[in-house]
């Protein structure tokens, strides 16, 4: 009995769109960038855009603290807008 006719075995994984070893989707709405998100005194949020992923990061005194990648939900409106290339606006 072959593997592939075999009614024990396994079918294959779904697709998760979101792993990290997957291809990124295509091209951007936004341009690659950083864009504040807000500051107070020493500290810093930003958003960063990267071939269409976007990520966070915190900064307290010029030292990134934190840093995470983020659905692009969460992120400001105000950081999309600007984010927009100026033909889109």
């Amino acid at each position: 009995m072959s593997a592939t006719s075999d009614p024990h075995r396994r079918g294959p994984a779904p697709w998760h769109p979101l792993a990290p070893e997957r291809p990124t989707p295509g091209p951007s709405l936004y341009r690659d960038g950083c864009y504040l998100v807000s500051e107070a005194g020493e500290c810093a949020t930003w958003a960063v855009c990267d071939r269409g992923r976007w990520g966070v990061v915190y900064e307290c005194n010029g030292d990134q603290v934190l840093s995470s990648w983020v659905r692009e939900e969460d992120i400001p409106l105000h950081v999309l807008a600007e984010a927009l290339p100026e033909s889109a606006r």
